[in-house]
C-alpha cells in the first residue's frame, strides 16, 4: 500500500508497506512520488530490497 502525502515545507513524502516492508522518500515532486512508489512497489513483488533512504520491516502491535 502506497500513500503520498504533502508537507509543511511543500515537499512531497512517498511511502511504501507491501509484505511486512517498509520504504520512505522526500521529492519535490508529487509526479516523482508517483515514479518512486511504482519501482518500489515492483522491487518488493520481486523479492528485491526497495530502494529507500530508510528500510525496514513493518512493526506490528501484536509482535
Amino acid at each position: 500500500m502506497a500513500t503520498i502525502v504533502c508537507s509543511k515545507q511543500g515537499t512531497w513524502r512517498a511511502q511504501v508497506r507491501r509484505k511486512g516492508k517498509y520504504a520512505f522518500r522526500t521529492l519535490r515532486l508529487k509526479t516523482r512520488g508517483g515514479e518512486w512508489v511504482s519501482e518500489t512497489e515492483r522491487l518488493i513483488d520481486m523479492g528485491c530490497e526497495p530502494r529507500s533512504r530508510k528500510v525496514g520491516k513493518v512493526k506490528s502491535l501484536l509482535t
